[in-house]
């Protein structure tokens, strides 16, 4: 199964009260009446960052990213929006979204205790990678 992880931050040119407002009251409901209709996605989640570890060994950090939203697609498919469609959701990134990035990930499950749970905590570690560093050089 194919999986992409895309994260975002609100845009510098509304507060982050009004980027709220519009991705949950109108991005998410707008990007739900397009992806639904695709049979190729298996399910599509947003998720608001609430908190960042902090050097106290704590949650109190503010995150650095705002929001992530995983997708994931039936074996070897993609994301397949038409021109127009692809339009309308760049028109509507610049209401809300800002510093747009994404990947493909591969997943691996080792363990799944999910089985008959009702609530769920979810925990994402985010790991910018600067390729400068990928040289053995003594600090």
């Amino acid at each position: 199964m194919g999986k992409v992880i895309g994260r975002f931050d609100p845009t510098p040119s509304r507060t982050l009260e009004e980027c709220e407002r519009h991705y949950t009251q109108v991005h998410v409901h707008m990007a739900q009446d397009l992806l639904r209709p695709m049979s190729s996605l298996r399910s599509y989640h947003t998720n608001r960052a609430v908190a960042q570890a902090d050097v106290n060994g704590g949650w109190r950090q503010r995150p650095r990213a705002w929001r992530f939203v995983v997708l994931r697609f039936a074996p070897g498919e993609t994301l397949a929006f038409t021109a127009e469609q692809s339009e309308m959701v760049a028109q509507d990134h610049v209401n809300c979204l800002y510093r747009l990035r994404s990947c493909e990930v591969e997943e691996t499950v080792l363990l799944d205790r999910l089985d008959g749970q009702l609530t769920l905590s979810k925990f994402m570690i985010e790991a910018d990678r600067d390729p400068s560093l990928d040289r053995d050089e003594a600090w």
